[in-house]
């Protein structure tokens, strides 16, 4: 059940870590490691990432259930 989270989280980890492929491309153009993870933006887009799937399997049955005529008269 929860081994999708954990190699997910893993990816991001290799991806945008410290030696992280991103950092890696930025040193070979020339530009300074960036710290793109343990930040604000980087939990935001994690909690984000892990919930939208929950989200989407909330509101989908709430909206399938809105009546055509209501939308028709929207």
């Amino acid at each position: 059940f929860f081994i999708g989270q954990v190699v997910r989280a893993y990816g991001w980890l290799i991806i945008l870590g410290n030696q992280g492929m991103v950092n890696e491309a930025l040193g070979l153009i020339g530009v300074a490691p960036m710290r793109l993870i343990y930040n604000y933006p980087a939990v935001l887009f994690g909690l984000v990432q892990y919930m939208l799937p929950f989200a989407v399997l909330m509101l989908a049955p709430a909206l399938t259930a809105i009546p055509e005529e209501l939308e028709a008269a929207a």
